[in-house]
């Protein structure tokens, strides 16, 4: 998969969820793009991915908080978190990635 078929299928995934929360199609979706981050080799962003559908399969909602992440903004915790996979190679994208990483260790 190359990395603009990743971006398409985060994007999808992301308006799924929107449309539908946590369903069936939205987990395989996960689970086909962390596929994606095992071919690149980044270890980070494949177990939060994982991290991610396994939460979902869990909990059938996404209410993982980050401490600065602002409530009243225009996009849900799970919408930001794709928008940070998106740009996984942002060094500041990756800081938040990993406390989400670590809420989720947590959580689960």
């Amino acid at each position: 998969m190359e990395r603009k078929e990743a971006e398409r299928l985060i994007d999808s995934i992301t308006q799924d969820y929107l449309k539908n929360g946590s369903s069936e199609k939205v987990i395989n979706d996960l689970k086909t793009l962390r596929n994606f981050f095992i071919e690149i080799k980044d270890p980070t962003l494949t177990k939060i991915i994982r991290l991610t559908y396994e939460y979902l399969e869990s909990n059938e909602d996404f209410d993982i908080v980050l401490e600065d992440f602002e409530e009243d903004s225009d996009v849900n915790s799970f919408e930001y978190l794709m928008q940070l996979v998106a740009n996984y190679d942002n060094e500041y994208n990756r800081e938040e990635l990993n406390e989400y990483k670590f809420r989720m260790m947590e959580a689960l």
